[in-house]
């Protein structure tokens, strides 16, 4: 039984090893992993689509979200009022230049694109970048108190920025519904949070402040791995 159970050890063990070092190469390689999976995801289900994976893609979301809520530093979130340059300046990149950058770049390409797809492309850049940021951030040491506030805002900022530049744009004022913004910052935003501090409370109090800070490494490998979920899941899930 002894030998059983050290075998039983090791093997769990062994399974961690290896999941951190594949973990470590993704994130080592963030670019070039993400592309690689991607690929492979819409490859595959171009020619053999599962759409029953779509149920995987709030998982994929809450695993990918979760360790970078874990890894804030709460007693710092001040400080982004404090300096709020960095965050203006995404703001305005996201809701002011972006939109403004599309636009151009389908008036140089006027002619080549069909309709549709230009108005389509016009309102992709009016959206502001989502909620995977936050997990982006995390994975590769930066500041994830800044990089959720500027997602949480910019959601909340769309609302009144989407129907301008649909109006200024397109000439058709597009309304965003307050429901999906809503239902958008509970899943990247609210939920995550509330499971990170559960979480993060509960370790401290059973093993202490010393332990949860030596493993905070691992939480973004477990990012890592909802990254490749949610990129697998999206694209083996197509039906084209």
């Amino acid at each position: 039984m002894p030998d059983i159970g050290m075998r039983r050890r090791k093997g769990k063990t062994g399974g961690i090893v290896v999941f951190v070092r594949t973990a470590q190469i993704i994130r080592g390689n963030l670019a070039m992993s993400s592309l690689a999976v991607f690929s492979a995801g819409l490859l595959v289900g171009c020619h053999h689509p599962l759409p029953v994976l779509r149920l995987l893609i709030p998982l994929a979301l809450l695993l990918m979200l979760f360790p970078a809520f874990v890894d804030m530093d709460w007693e710092r979130i001040g400080q982004v009022a404090a300096r709020p340059l960095p965050l203006l300046l995404a703001l305005l990149f996201n809701l002011l230049a972006a939109p403004v950058l599309m636009s151009g770049l389908l008036s140089w390409a006027a002619g080549t694109i069909p309709a549709g797809l230009t108005v389509g492309l016009l309102i992709f850049g009016m959206i502001p970048a989502g909620g995977m940021g936050p997990a982006y951030t995390g994975m590769l040491g930066g500041n994830v108190n800044l990089s959720v506030a500027i997602s949480a805002l910019s959601l909340l900022l769309s609302l009144g920025s989407v129907p301008f530049w649909s109006w200024l744009l397109i000439g058709k004022v597009v309304a965003v519904p307050v429901f999906l913004i809503a239902r958008y910052l509970f899943l990247i935003i609210v939920l995550p949070m509330i499971l990170a501090i559960t979480v993060r409370t509960w370790i401290i109090r059973q093993r202490g402040a010393g332990y949860f800070y030596r493993q905070k490494d691992l939480w973004r490998h477990v990012s890592v791995l909802g990254l490749v979920m949610i990129l697998l899941s999206r694209f083996l899930s197509w039906n084209i």
